[in-house]
């Protein structure tokens, strides 16, 4: 639908059926629970990395 409707913009055609639809509080709290997932993922990669440099540096400094 979407390539159609490009189509259409580029040759100055009136669309005859949009695919833009309005965010339904399901889609509203699935995008929430993304993004919160994401986050959480983010902050976990973040301490993992903290963690292996800690690692890497006590080894640096062992004898």
């Amino acid at each position: 639908m979407e390539l159609v409707n490009n189509l259409y913009d580029h040759l100055n055609i009136q669309k005859f059926k949009s695919t833009q639809f309005g965010e339904t509080e399901a889609t509203k709290k699935a995008k929430r629970v993304a993004l919160h997932k994401i986050q959480e993922e983010k902050m976990q990669f973040r301490e993992k990395r903290k963690r292996e440099e800690a690692e890497e540096m006590d080894h640096l400094f062992e004898d």
